[in-house]
């Protein structure tokens, strides 16, 4: 059921009004009291209409639209986009000064790489509320897609100001301000995203990638370990692909700081020669897939402590010597192919001396 209030224009606090518009005998006294009005009410997602009639404003607040935004809004929660842009965008129409609709249309414009029309309603939902943390948060996912990083920058600062222990802002934060190149003070949002919001994959993969820029050297466990945490979390997504792909960046990179040649994966790749020396190519293949599906996880391969298992030959294995066995076993039953981390030169030195030996 509508409610209404009525409200004598004398009463009315004309100073929140622009100075232009502050003379009751101006003609855009009533339509500045109007927009005002419907822009108070829709900070918090209200419908007004507002009639003004000599001494007398009568706002009549319209609780059928607020249930229509709600039936949108679950249609987006829902995955039915279509059905919840066609009721915000009526919505729209007819009330645009609506903060609430303002900021769920334009994420979907957003996301739909509408970005002039998105910026253009988001920020119109900052102006209407200026607290509002998301709609910052928002438009500076917008203006970043946009490429304009100055303004996103801008954006996603005063997102965190507003609400500094919403790990979705700061992690949004973090995020944007590391493609202006600050790493260090990306870091500083999204360490206390990653704190707040442990589970949360995306956070901890950021965070890795700013600490490997800024120094791979001096964060490689880190980054190391927070690559292992998203792979945990988040099996299957973009981000643990990407940090498989990292694990063994790091791996290899700290292998090769060893030594030239690796005379220990030397020997584990003679050692998997004689091994596969009496077993079928099938058997081979078998053991090439149990081992790349464990190292699907990462290996730790410049830890010697750490121990794996086989079934297809049952041992206990560091994770450089799982490593070895993979590429060996690759090298016999498809020569060339990569097995995704660079042994080769130890598995032709291994070569050599498998020959010497028979």
């Amino acid at each position: 059921m509508d409610k209404k209030i009525i409200l004598k224009i004398e009463d009315f606090d004309t100073t929140n009004l622009p100075e232009d518009c502050r003379d009751k005998n101006q003609p855009s006294f009533k339509s500045a009291i109007q927009e005002y009005i419907e822009r108070d009410y829709g900070k918090s997602g209200l419908f007004v209409t507002v009639e003004i009639n000599n001494s007398l404003i009568s706002v009549t607040q319209k609780k059928e639209l607020e249930n229509e935004l709600e039936k949108g809004i679950v249609c987006l929660q829902k995955g039915d986009y279509k059905k919840g842009k066609s009721i915000l965008q009526k919505l729209f129409y007819d009330y645009p000064n609506n903060s609430v609709v303002l900021f769920n249309l334009g994420m979907i414009y957003s996301d739909e790489s509408d970005l002039n029309n998105a910026i253009e309603l988001l920020t119109k939902a900052t102006e209407i509320d200026n607290t509002h943390a998301h709609a910052w948060t928002a438009l500076a996912v917008a203006q970043m897609r946009d490429n304009n990083i100055e303004a996103a920058t801008k954006a996603a600062n005063t997102a965190a100001q507003i609400d500094s222990n919403d790990p979705y802002v700061l992690r949004t934060a973090g995020t944007v301000i590391a493609q202006s190149g600050n790493n260090s003070g990306a870091c500083f949002f999204l360490e206390k995203a990653a704190k707040l919001a442990p589970n949360d994959s995306i956070s901890l993969y950021s965070l890795a990638e700013c600490l490997r820029i800024i120094d791979i050297d001096k964060n490689r466990p880190r980054c190391d370990q927070l690559y292992k945490n998203v792979i945990d979390l988040a099996p299957g997504t973009p981000q643990a692909e990407k940090s498989k792909d990292r694990r063994r960046e790091l791996a290899y990179k700290g292998f090769r700081e060893v030594s030239e040649l690796r005379p220990d994966a030397v020997m584990y790749c003679l050692d998997a020669l004689n091994k596969f020396n009496d077993m079928t190519s099938e058997s081979i293949g078998g053991v090439a897939m149990e081992a790349a599906t464990l190292g699907q996880s990462g290996l730790e391969v410049n830890n010697p402590d750490k121990r794996y298992q086989l079934r297809t030959i049952p041992g206990d294995y560091s994770g450089l010597n799982i490593v070895c066995i993979l590429h060996t076993a690759i090298q016999k039953v498809a020569p060339g192919n990569d097995s995704g981390f660079d042994v080769q030169a130890e598995y032709n030195e291994a070569l050599k001396l498998f020959k010497n030996q028979a």
